[in-house]
């Protein structure tokens, strides 16, 4: 997917921003800002790791923070990487706005040629605002029906009879802990203009009704060029207490969606530290599981894609993608499952091209078919400490491609390809 530019027209895409910081004046750039209508962002629902609030522009946009090494990787992003990227679509003026009530709304302020982007395929989405109190407080406005979508896992292990505590709103704690950073830069009287600078990036989860969602940590080494001792010291035994080490890879964050409750399972960062090499496939079993069968008819795509996403890094000579993550994502509603607790909403048309045979030994139904290529996703994101010489780095020199994170692609999809091989049927976990 190529970043807006002269290539742009190869393959049109459905949102058409000017990337107005390399192509126009700064007084241009600050007239652009001005004289556009802002739009009320939202938060991101389906974030399931990271330290950055990713916010909601339009249905198909998302920003997020920027960060100028970020932006000068994405700016200077290879061609045979876009395919495995967010697309890039820009920068955004962020700010923050206080109501008469006393509340600071987050407003963004796109260029005149952003087209606002609302699906004619699904149903508008509900009021899902932010609004933070001057006295600190964070309010999500949300709709009843998504406040027990998700489920977090410290609710799921809750011990049966016991009242279980309040489900947990969308808005993951780490991006309200974002926005309140925000919201004390924007009200420090050195920056009046209560202003902040976002990446406008793709939201790869547009296309899924039911986004499944696997967040990874990759990579061997999980510190940047310029760290400081302390910083590697505390990383390296991160590092070596996890996956990380041992498979080049961690889990960082998960969503499931269940088909037989209708909510979305999450898992964070915590949990993924906690797992043993043997751990770490029961953890992607746990991703590929939907509460009533093993989704073995995403994995052969899934690994399909790593396949061409580890030969292209293997090409990139100086590629060094420290602390950068990979998001693995499938589409949770189940072709093979249109049960009580989950309406069809497939045509007659789309039931007929699809056929089943059951495991007898496992009881386990497998698909046919794999899934097609739309309704599986592979992304790398994170790229605030990603580098190579293209970049006009000055720091250590780096020959070859990045061998850590390629040996973290290779155990991924050796784990993925043993549970297809086994054709395991994992029964719901005690945890889930």
């Amino acid at each position: 997917w190529p970043v807006l530019g002269p290539s742009f027209k190869e393959q049109p895409s459905d949102i058409d921003i000017i990337d107005f910081e390399r192509t126009m004046p700064l007084e241009d750039i600050l007239s652009e800002f001005q004289e556009c209508e802002p739009v009320q962002l939202e938060p991101f629902i389906h974030q399931v790791g990271g330290h950055s609030s990713i916010l909601c522009l339009d249905e198909r946009t998302v920003c997020k923070p920027l960060i100028k090494q970020e932006l000068k990787f994405y700016e200077k992003l290879p061609t045979c990487m876009k395919k495995f990227t967010p697309e890039y679509r820009g920068v955004v003026q962020v700010r923050f706005e206080e109501d008469p009530d006393g509340y600071i709304t987050v407003a963004a302020y796109p260029p005149k040629s952003f087209r606002y982007q609302v699906s004619s395929k699904k149903k508008p989405n509900k009021s899902r605002r932010i609004r933070i109190k001057n006295s600190g407080s964070i309010e999500i406005e949300i709709e009843s029906e998504l406040d027990d979508l998700f489920v977090e896992e410290e609710q799921v292990a809750a011990v049966a009879g016991a009242t279980p505590p309040p489900p947990l709103q969308p808005l993951v704690p780490a991006a309200r802990l974002q926005l309140s950073k925000l919201r004390r830069s924007a009200t420090q009287k050195e920056k009046e203009s209560h202003c902040q600078k976002f990446m406008l990036l793709e939201n790869i989860t547009w296309r899924f009704e039911y986004p499944c969602i696997l967040d990874l940590k990759m990579g061997t080494r999980q510190y940047a060029d310029d760290a400081t001792p302390a910083k590697i010291e505390s990383q390296s035994a991160k590092a070596a207490m996890t996956t990380s080490v041992q498979l080049g890879v961690r889990i960082c964050g998960m969503q499931i969606y269940q088909v037989t409750t209708g909510k979305f399972v999450c898992r964070n960062k915590y949990y993924g530290r906690k797992l043993s090499v043997d751990g770490f496939k029961e953890g992607i079993c746990q991703f590929l599981h939907n509460g009533r069968r093993l989704r073995t008819d995403a994995i052969l795509p899934l690994i399909e894609k790593l396949n061409e996403l580890k030969a292209v890094l293997a090409t990139l000579d100086t590629y060094r993608f420290y602390t950068s993550s990979l998001l693995l994502a499938y589409e949770g509603l189940d072709p093979e499952y249109c049960g009580d607790d989950e309406p069809s909403m497939m045509t007659d048309d789309d039931s007929s091209n699809d056929s089943t045979t059951m495991d007898s030994t496992t009881g386990s139904s497998t698909s046919a078919a794999s899934l097609n290529s739309e309704s599986v996703d592979v992304r790398m994101i994170d790229f605030a400490h990603s580098l190579h010489d293209g970049m006009g780095y000055y720091g250590k020199e780096h020959v070859g491609p990045d061998t850590g994170y390629i040996f973290g692609l290779q155990n991924l999809i050796k784990v993925l390809q043993e549970i297809c091989d086994e054709q395991c049927y994992v029964e719901t976990p005690d945890d889930l």
